[in-house]
């Protein structure tokens, strides 16, 4: 099996589409998978479901990234709404999950801080004494946020001791461990306001990403040989420690990028296939 790893699209699925029927001419893929910030918004999800063209061509694997409605997509799966996105070919993975195809052993671990707006969770936050936002306590295990919470990392140990996975797909990457993701300049000052004073940690402005999957990296006694994720809208190949972690860029141009980069995984081979010069 083939499976086309698609970046950060923002609610253009129709590209996503496309990118799937491309490559699966060029390629011959048989699913993919999108790691985050996908359009996972009541409107973009009524359209997807209503639109008799909008189905997609193969099995597309889907995680939650920052910019998605995480109250909506909890009441939603609460209400089995996932069955109607499986009969169009969607199918969520919710994080700390582990999937199997065709062989191969895939893990999933949606979600990462928003850098230019307040993080969103369940509950109130706790302001400190004097009011002010630098002394709030982000919470360990809420029903829903848009970070990588404790509970979920707990879970995504949990299950990838059980059953290592080859492939990790994640929407951020792990902060501090030399991957070398950079922020983007004009972030600097929100993430001091909405990151670090609100008590995370993203790590130094040129080895950004996600505290929660820096702790999942550490912690695994069996590191996967290929880790893919988004977020940051630009293509990055980097090996640390004999895992291959590759940043996919995006798929809705927003990486100034026009078209997508053909990212395949090959469960037979178990090998990533990059061609970052080539376009879908």
């Amino acid at each position: 099996m083939k499976i086309l790893i698609l970046g950060d699209c923002h609610g253009r699925l129709d590209l996503v589409a496309g990118a799937c029927q491309a490559a699966e001419l060029a390629y011959g893929i048989d699913a993919a998978i999108q790691v985050g910030d996908f359009g996972l918004f009541p409107k973009v999800m009524h359209r997807f479901l209503t639109d008799d063209a909008s189905a997609f061509p193969v099995p597309v694997h889907v995680i939650d990234g920052n910019h998605e409605d995480h109250e909506w997509i909890h009441r939603a799966r609460g209400q089995g709404q996932e069955s109607a996105w499986a009969a169009r070919n969607l199918f969520y993975h919710e994080r700390g999950s582990i999937a199997a195809l065709d062989g191969a052993s895939i893990g999933f671990l949606g979600g990462a801080l928003h850098a230019d707006r307040r993080q969103e969770w369940d509950g109130q936050w706790r302001p400190g004494a004097d009011g002010t936002p630098a002394k709030r306590t982000p919470p360990e295990a809420p029903a829903w946020a848009n970070w990588v919470t404790r509970a979920d990392t707990t879970r995504a140990l949990a299950a990838f001791v059980a059953q290592p996975p080859d492939l990790i797909v994640s929407h951020s990457c792990p902060a501090s461990i030399g991957i070398g993701i950079s922020g983007a300049l004009a972030l600097v000052e929100l993430v001091d306001r909405f990151v670090t004073r609100a008590g995370f940690h993203a790590g130094p402005f040129h080895d950004c990403g996600e505290g929660g999957l820096t702790r999942l990296w550490r912690e695994l006694p069996r590191k996967p040989a290929h880790w893919v994720f988004g977020h940051f809208h630009q293509f990055s190949d980097t090996t640390v420690d004999h895992t291959q972690f590759v940043c996919v860029g995006s798929s809705d141009d927003s990486d100034g990028v026009v078209g997508v980069r053909p990212v395949i995984y090959d469960t037979c081979t178990k090998e990533l296939l990059l061609e970052p010069g080539k376009r879908l």
